[in-house]
C-alpha cells in the first residue's frame, strides 16, 4: 500500500494503525478528563456561587445566632452534606462545644472532651477529613465521615466549622470526597471574616450604645446640672433677701420649696405648746386651718420618727392617712413627701409638700430638700437665739433698772449714755440730766475719770471715796467697779460701772472704830478697877482690926461691883446699854461668895427683868445693891438662921422699881437711914438722888427697900 508517496506492508501498516489506534484512545482519555475536569470545574464553579450566595445572605446577618445558623445550613445545602455544625472549642479544658448545628436527628451532648492534636492547632489554613475513631469525637454525634475546618481569632484557634455523614445515613450520601477542601476553606475563611465583621459591627453598635447611653446620661446630667444651678441661684436669691425676722424668713424658704418641687402645696408645720402650727405656708387653700391637734398628721409622724431621711408616702387615699390626716381627703392628695427639722438636737418641725398627683422625688430633689430643712433648721435656732436673747436683755434691763447699786454706761469718749435711778439717787441730779455727761471732764473728781480712762484702755478700775457732783453739788462716798467692753476686734467701746453708796457704811465704820475704842476703854477701867480692888484686899492684910478690916471690903466691894458693870459692857454688842437683870445675878453671886455663906441657910431669890440700861445709871444702882444686900447679909441673920434675900427689879409705866428685902431682924425703928452716920447708908441716898429716884424703907417684916425711878 503506497501512503504518501511512501509503499507500506502489511506489517507497518498494521504498526502504524495501532499506534493511531493508541494516539486515539490517549487523546480520548484526555478529552474524557477534560471533561471530567470541566465537570469538577462546573461543580466547583456551582460551590462558589452558592458560596457567594452564602455571603451574600450571611452579610445581612443581625446577630450572631443568625450568622451562625444560616451557616450550618449552607454547609449542607453547598457541600452536599447531611448535616453541618458550629463549635467552639476550650483549649485549657480541652472541651468541644457544640453552638449551632442542622440536619442532626436526635440531639447530642453540647460539650464534649476532645485533645485536638497540634498539626490541627496550628494548622492555619486546613481542611480535614476524617472517619469517625477512639481520637475524635463525632461518634459521640452520630456522625460516619467529617469534613472540617479551624477557625481562628488572632492567631488563637476559636473553634470549627464541620459538615458530616450520620451513620444512620451513611448509605444515602456520597462519601466526603477531597476535592472538597478548597471549596470549604474558602467558605471557612469568608465564615470567619462574616463572624469577625458581626463582632466588628457588634462592638461598635455596643460602642455606639454606650456612647448613645454616655451622652444620653451626659444630657441628662447637663439637663439636671442645670436644673440644679437654677435652684441654687434661686435658693441664694432667698438666702440674700433674708431679714432679721425669721418667721418671715421660714415663709420665704417654704415658698421656695413649694415652687421648685412643682408642688400642689407646701408648709413648714411646727410644734408649738402641744399644737401642731404651720409656721410656712405656699400655695395653701383659703379654707386651710394653721393650727390643729397634731395626732394622726402626717408631718407630726416626721417629727416624732426624729429621722434624717425623708418620708415619702405615696397613694395617700389607700393609706390610713386617709382617716387620721384632715387634709388628705378634702384636697385629693396623692403624695407627701416630708422631712424633719432639728433645733440642737431635737426634731421640733417638719417641711413638706403634697401633691394631687404620683410623685418620686429625684436624687437632686431630695438634696434640695435637705438644704431647705437645713436652711429652716437655721432660722429655727436664729429664732432661739432672738428669743433668749431678748429674755436675757430684759433680765438685764430688770437687773439694771431695779438694782439697788448705781450703774452706768459711758462711751469710748467718757460720755455717759445710760444709767439707773439707783445710780441718780446716789450723786443727786435726775437720769435725764445725768445723760449726755462726760466722766473725763470732772476736775472735782480725779479719781473717778482716772478710772474711766483705765477701762478705756482695757482695764479694769476701782475707785473708793468721796464724789461730788458736778450737776447737783451733793458730796457722797462711792465705791465704784468700772470694766471696758470691748468689740470683736478687741478695740474700746466705752465701760459700766457699777457705783456704791458706802456713806452709811463709811459711819458704821466709824462707829465700829468708836465701839472698839470703847470697849478697849471699859476693858482696861475694869482691869484697873480689879487691880485696885486686890490693892484694897492687899493692904487690908496689914491690919488686925475688925473694923477696919471690914471697911477695906466694903471699899472693895464697891470698887468689884463698878468693875463688873465695865466687865459686861465689854462683853456686850451694846456698848450703850448692859443687861441690868443679868448684871445684878453675877453682882448679887459675888457678894455671897465674898461674906463667905454660900454654905448657909440665907438664900437669895431673884426677881428681876432682862432691862437693858445705860451705865450712867447701872453703876449707880450697882453700889446701892451692893451696900444693902452687903448690910443683910452681915447684920440681919445671926450665925445659921434661916432666912432669904429677895430682888425684884421691873420696868412698868416707864417706871423701873427696884426692892431689897430680907427677912432679918431688921433696922431698928430708931435709925433714921436717911441721916445716917453710916457710909452705906448716906452713899445709898446719895445715889438715889443720883438717879433722881425715890427710896422707900418698910420694917414691918425684916428689911424692904423699895426704890423707884423713871426710865
Amino acid at each position: 500500500m503506497i501512503m504518501n508517496g511512501e509503499t507500506l506492508n502489511y506489517d507497518e501498516l498494521k504498526a502504524k494503525y495501532d499506534k493511531l489506534q493508541k494516539q486515539v484512545s490517549c487523546f480520548s482519555a484526555i478529552e474524557q478528563k477534560l471533561v471530567d475536569t470541566g465537570d469538577l470545574l462546573d461543580q466547583e464553579l456551582e460551590r462558589f456561587k452558592s458560596i457567594h450566595s452564602y455571603n451574600k445572605k450571611a452579610i445581612r446577618s443581625k446577630d450572631l445566632h443568625e450568622l451562625l445558623l444560616i451557616t450550618v445550613e449552607s454547609i449542607v445545602e453547598v457541600f452536599e452534606v447531611e448535616c453541618g455544625a458550629f463549635f467552639t472549642y476550650d483549649m485549657a479544658n480541652n472541651s468541644l462545644t457544640l453552638v449551632e448545628d442542622y440536619g442532626f436527628d436526635e440531639k447530642y451532648p453540647l460539650v464534649m472532651d476532645w485533645i485536638v492534636s497540634d498539626d490541627i492547632v496550628n494548622a492555619r489554613e486546613a481542611v480535614f477529613i476524617e472517619d469517625s475513631g477512639p481520637t475524635n469525637p463525632w461518634e459521640s454525634l452520630g456522625l460516619c465521615q467529617v469534613i472540617y475546618a479551624p477557625y481562628y481569632k488572632d492567631r488563637d484557634l476559636q473553634g470549627f466549622v464541620l459538615g458530616g455523614r450520620s451513620i444512620k445515613k451513611k448509605e444515602f450520601y456520597d462519601k466526603i470526597d477531597e476535592e472538597l477542601k478548597p471549596s470549604f476553606m474558602v467558605f471557612t475563611q469568608q465564615m470567619s471574616a462574616l463572624l469577625h465583621n458581626l463582632e466588628s459591627q457588634e462592638i461598635i453598635r455596643q460602642n455606639v450604645a454606650e456612647l448613645t447611653s454616655t451622652n444620653n446620661q451626659l444630657q441628662q446630667e447637663i439637663t439636671q446640672r442645670k436644673r440644679a444651678e437654677y435652684h441654687i441661684k434661686r435658693m441664694n436669691e432667698c438666702f440674700l433677701s433674708f431679714g432679721t425676722d425669721p418667721l418671715e424668713n421660714i415663709n420665704y424658704l417654704t415658698a421656695l420649696f413649694g415652687e421648685m418641687m412643682g408642688a400642689t402645696s407646701a408648709l413648714y408645720n411646727r410644734l408649738e405648746d402641744g399644737l401642731l402650727c404651720s409656721w410656712g405656708q405656699w400655695n395653701t387653700p383659703t379654707n386651710y386651718n394653721p393650727v390643729d391637734e397634731p395626732e394622726g398628721h402626717l408631718c407630726y409622724d416626721v417629727i416624732q420618727r426624729a429621722q434624717d431621711h425623708l418620708m415619702v408616702v405615696r397613694n395617700l387615699s389607700e393609706t390610713a392617712y386617709a382617716h387620721t390626716d384632715p387634709n388628705v381627703i378634702p384636697y385629693g392628695l396623692k403624695t407627701y413627701v416630708g422631712a424633719g427639722v432639728k433645733l440642737g438636737t431635737n426634731y421640733v418641725g417638719s417641711l413638706c409638700c403634697v401633691f394631687q398627683n404620683d410623685f418620686v422625688p429625684t436624687k437632686e430633689e431630695k438634696w434640695m430638700i435637705g438644704v431647705i430643712a437645713t436652711a429652716i433648721a437655721v432660722e429655727e435656732k436664729r429664732k432661739w437665739v432672738q428669743e433668749e436673747l431678748l429674755n436675757s436683755e430684759n433680765k438685764y434691763r430688770m437687773i439694771f433698772e431695779h438694782s439697788p447699786v448705781g450703774i452706768f454706761h459711758y462711751d469710748q469718749n467718757g460720755v455717759i449714755t445710760h444709767c439707773n435711778d439707783s445710780f441718780a439717787k446716789i450723786i443727786g441730779p435726775p437720769v435725764e440730766k445725768i445723760i449726755g455727761y462726760n466722766i473725763l471732764k470732772s476736775p472735782e473728781n480725779v479719781q473717778v475719770s482716772k478710772v474711766v480712762r483705765e477701762t478705756l484702755s482695757k482695764r479694769s478700775g476701782h475707785f473708793e471715796g468721796e464724789y461730788r457732783s458736778v450737776i447737783s453739788g451733793k458730796r457722797t462716798m462711792i465705791k465704784a467697779e468700772a470694766n471696758p467692753i470691748l468689740s470683736k476686734n478687741e478695740s474700746s467701746q466705752g465701760g459700766i460701772c457699777v457705783v456704791e453708796d458706802i456713806t452709811e457704811r463709811k459711819q458704821a465704820e466709824e462707829v465700829q472704830k468708836k465701839d472698839t475704842l470703847l470697849k478697849e476703854i471699859h476693858h482696861r477701867v475694869k482691869n484697873n478697877l480689879q487691880v485696885i480692888s486686890s490693892l484694897l484686899n492687899l493692904q487690908s492684910r496689914n491690919f488686925s482690926d475688925e473694923k477696919v478690916i471690914d471697911a477695906f471690903k466694903e471699899s472693895q466691894n464697891r470698887v468689884r461691883s463698878m468693875a463688873i458693870a465695865h466687865q459686861k459692857l465689854y462683853q456686850s454688842k451694846d456698848l450703850a446699854s448692859i443687861n441690868v437683870g443679868d448684871y445684878i445675878k453675877n453682882l448679887t453671886t459675888y457678894l455671897f461668895q465674898t461674906y463667905r455663906i454660900g454654905n448657909r441657910a440665907v438664900k437669895l431669890k431673884l426677881d428681876v427683868d432682862n432691862i437693858n440700861m445705860g451705865i450712867e445709871r447701872t453703876i449707880p444702882l450697882g453700889l446701892i445693891i451692893n451696900e444693902i444686900v452687903s448690910n443683910s447679909l452681915k447684920y440681919a441673920y445671926q450665925e445659921e438662921q434661916e432666912g432669904d434675900i429677895n430682888i425684884e427689879f421691873h420696868l412698868e409705866n416707864k417706871m423701873f422699881t427696884l426692892i431689897i428685902s430680907d427677912t432679918g431682924t431688921g433696922i431698928p425703928k430708931e435709925l433714921d437711914y436717911r441721916n445716917s452716920h453710916s457710909l452705906g447708908l448716906q452713899l445709898v441716898t446719895t445715889l438715889v438722888k443720883q438717879i433722881r429716884g425715890e427710896i422707900e424703907l418698910d420694917r414691918s417684916e425684916g428689911t424692904k427697900f423699895v426704890i423707884t425711878f423713871e426710865e
